[in-house]
């Protein structure tokens, strides 16, 4: 798989479903999932850059590395801010 390409099983169909946090993080290995939890957090709160590796599990239970790099999004009130991020999968 070449950089910046995607599983195509990590993917939904798209708009047929709702992106989340509660989501996004229910595919993150559970070894994973506190550190990237804490790290989107810290990103939304304080608005710190972020740069990070981890595993997601696709919908077919395939686990894949990941190198996420994500800044602050600022949004117009009433939307609250956001971590806006881009990731390159099977990077390691």
């Amino acid at each position: 798989m070449g950089l910046g390409q995607r599983p195509r099983q990590a993917e939904p169909d798209p708009g047929t479903v709702q992106p989340t946090t509660k989501l996004l993080l229910s595919h993150k290995h559970p070894e994973d999932r506190d550190t990237v939890a804490g790290t989107l957090a810290a990103a939304v709160h304080d608005g710190t850059a972020f740069c990070g590796r981890h595993r997601i599990i696709d919908t077919a239970g395939i686990e894949h590395h990941v190198l996420v790099v994500g800044d602050r999004a600022s949004r117009p009130p009433p939307r609250p801010t956001a971590a806006d991020a881009c990731g390159c999968p099977d990077v390691w």
